[in-house]
């Protein structure tokens, strides 16, 4: 079993925001009762689309070009080209699919 470390708490900085009104109603909603700040809710939405949509087309390409390797090793350059050709249409969508979502506010 590893060894217990006492966590740190990370830097912060003061930021002030604005929110829309229904949007602070929907969050204070979701936090009703239960032990959950407003920032804390906040942090951890942004958190999740960080690491779920942001960084999308790095995993999509990653994972496709460690494919693409593994046919180009086998001496397969065609099927190492369409994987990235793949590759490079799914990590597009992925980037265009998450500017349309951060135009929309």
């Amino acid at each position: 079993m590893a060894p217990f470390k006492i966590p740190k708490l990370p830097a912060t900085t003061n930021k002030t925001i604005r929110f829309p009104d229904d949007v602070i109603e929907e969050v204070e909603a979701a936090i009703a009762g239960k032990e959950c700040t407003f920032s804390a809710f906040v942090i951890a939405a942004v958190r999740n689309v960080l690491d779920n949509e942001y960084r999308k087309p790095y995993v999509v390409l990653f994972n496709d070009v460690t494919d693409a390797i593994q046919e180009l090793d086998q001496r397969n350059v065609a099927g190492a080209r369409a994987l990235l050709m793949r590759a490079q249409q799914q990590a597009e969508a992925a980037f265009v699919e998450f500017g349309e979502g951060k135009s929309e506010s």
